[in-house]
């Protein structure tokens, strides 16, 4: 309990000098070398992974350079993001899939050391969000954002880089409104996708659910390690990550193309996300392979294509080409061509198992981009319009996402479509809502809190959806597990304001040490935020200081359970008492005068 309450005082000044000195904007990078100098140190025997931020005098450049390959020229950089939130690691083979690279983060990049000690590791940098990442997840807003954007010159008309997806939000907030999201944009196209698919990389879309092992999405790419589902092994704080991934993207060689590699967190500041790039891995690769992804009947026989080009872009005749499954239900299936006058070898095979397939070519000293082949077994189509998770249990206090996804005949998706969720049966009976499909043929809708189960129907575009059920339930004698109070108040700028969450389990106990996390999540404070645990009464209280008139919105996190919103008015008052005091501390005991110092110390208080 010690440490935990050590690493809670640790966090809080941690906050506040990253809302002091943290920032970084528009820093403008020109003319890097495609192979420059990289600020990568090499470690032999590393017992864990080993950071470097921004604050460490590495730059924009550094990080472009750890990450560029072969057949890649870029220029015009910037980097839009936290010092703290950026930077390059050593020490990740056996804990994330890779030796080295670079971390962009929604928090702090040291958070992705292990090992695993917290469910809830979180550094509120207080930032903005991103608009290109707010329409990868209609309906949800973003903080926090890191991006990094860069103009490259292939010489292939192929670009490729591996990466991993990390994040604290796994697997309490899965299914959540705190739908965490990153993307790499070439060209203003995402392309960090689940293999395969047109679905984003994100918190919902890779998880093995919530609660854990029910409801999952896409879980063969997930790793967890989170303590409270027996994970905890691997050595770094996050309670979950992807495998690694490989984006790929059709690009123009010879000419400027652009790539934002974006992070954010969704939904409130709360709780760190990483993306982590293998250094070396950004190539124009002279092998390419295609089609970059298909989907065919088990039984059926699919062909791949391997074009092989010299630093010309001259096709190469008469060279021995391996393909390989390196991954997959067909794994270890392989096969040989030799390349025509157009550079060209072909391969045929026949998967003999459903799933999803990565293929490789190889030859003439070059490694071909990987390229994804889906397997499924012949039978009832599927219907156009489907509504997921099809069924899910959430404590009260918490917020249920829906999710419809519209497609064509041939399985292409359909965006611009409104669709309609109604509760046909159950305690919200009645309710109803709309949304409008993204590019990904995706709508989601998010509702309350009253117990019972609830029966949810989506029509659209002519289609009405499979029905999926909701049931809510309460903990006994209690109406949600994590309570805020007071429900409203007014004060007076200059003074603090003091909020207390309750955290008790489905039998009403009181939960001891626990990290809660409290965020303004709108009003003239937004991003505000800060830690406390819970003390023997599962109580935990924050205070924060008004500077600006207006209506702040208060939410909080932790057990893995939300918070419903609360709400607190500021106003201005008329001070002529004629102290000099830098503010006042209001609590129940009355009212304290004191510096800033004063404020930390009435902090620190109620962490203890």
């Amino acid at each position: 309990m010690e440490k935990r309450r050590i690493l809670a005082f640790s966090g809080i000044l941690i906050i506040l000098t990253a809302l002091a000195a943290s920032m970084v904007y528009g820093e403008e990078i020109t003319n890097i070398p495609r192979q420059g100098e990289s600020k990568i140190t090499f470690q032999e025997d590393s017992e864990g992974i080993v950071t470097a931020d921004l604050n460490s005098g590495l730059t924009a450049e550094d990080l472009v350079n750890n990450l560029l390959g072969e057949g890649v020229a870029v220029s015009n950089v910037t980097l839009k993001g936290a010092n703290i939130a950026a930077g390059t690691f050593t020490g990740g083979e056996g804990i994330l899939g890779f030796e080295n690279g670079i971390i962009l983060s929604t928090g702090n990049i040291t958070f992705v050391k292990g090992p695993n000690e917290f469910d809830d590791i979180t550094a509120a940098n207080g930032l903005p969000g991103d608009p290109d990442l707010d329409a990868l997840i209609p309906g949800f807003q973003t903080f926090d954002a890191t991006v990094l954007e860069f103009d490259f010159v292939p010489e292939t008309g192929i670009i490729q880089f591996e990466y991993v997806f990390t994040s604290d939000e796994y697997n309490e907030f899965v299914n959540t409104e705190f739908n965490d999201v990153f993307g790499f944009f070439v060209n203003g196209e995402n392309i960090a996708l689940i293999p395969g698919t047109t679905t984003p990389v994100s918190i919902n879309n890779v998880n093995n659910g919530n609660p854990f092992g029910t409801n999952t999405s896409n879980p063969e790419y997930y790793i967890n390690n989170d303590l409270s589902d027996g994970g905890g092994e691997i050595n770094t704080e996050m309670d979950g990550l992807t495998v690694v991934l490989t984006a790929t993207a059709e690009v123009t060689p010879d000419e400027t193309n652009r790539i934002r590699m974006a992070i954010a967190d969704a939904g409130d500041w709360a709780l760190d996300s990483n993306v982590i790039i293998r250094a070396e891995s950004f190539v124009s690769p002279r092998l390419t392979l295609e089609p970059e992804s298909a989907t065919n009947n088990v039984g059926e026989t699919h062909t791949l294509t391997a074009t092989f080009v010299d630093e010309n872009d001259t096709p190469i005749a008469g060279e021995n080409i391996s393909f390989n499954v390196t991954a997959g239900p067909n794994n270890g299936t392989k096969g040989t061509d030799t390349t025509d006058e157009k550079g060209i070898a072909t391969w045929n095979y026949s998967g003999t198992a459903a799933g999803s397939d990565t293929i490789v070519a190889s030859g003439g000293g070059e490694t071909s981009n990987k390229v994804t082949k889906v397997w499924e077994e012949e039978g009832a189509a599927e219907p156009r319009l489907v509504l997921e998770p099809e069924s899910a249990t959430n404590i009260l206090g918490t917020t249920h996402i829906v999710k419809a996804i519209l497609s064509n005949d041939n399985g292409t998706p359909v965006a611009n479509e409104t669709i309609t969720f109604n509760v046909t049966n159950g305690p919200f009976a009645g309710l109803s809502a709309t949304a409008i499909t993204d590019a990904n043929g995706t709508a989601t809708w998010s509702y309350g809190i009253t117990p019972g189960t609830d029966t949810i129907v989506a029509t659209g575009a002519g289609e009405t959806s499979n029905e999926a059920t909701k049931t809510w339930k309460a903990a006994e004698g209690a109406s949600t597990l994590l309570t805020l109070e007071p429900r409203s108040g007014t004060n007076n700028i200059g003074s603090s304001h003091i909020v207390r969450a309750k955290l008790v389990d489905e039998s009403g106990a009181p939960v001891p040490g626990e990290m809660i996390t409290f965020v303004v999540s709108d009003g003239p404070h937004l991003g505000t935020s800060g830690t406390s645990l819970t003390n023997a009464n599962g109580t935990a209280t924050w205070c924060y200081y008004g500077i600006f008139t207006g209506n702040d919105t208060i939410s909080a996190r932790g057990g893995g359970q939300a918070s419903e919103e609360v709400f607190k008015t500021w106003e201005t008052g008329n001070n002529t008492s004629g102290s000099k005091s830098f503010m006042t501390i209001e609590d129940s005991e009355g009212v304290k005068e004191g510096g800033i110092w004063t404020l930390f110390t009435s902090i620190f208080e109620k962490v203890r």
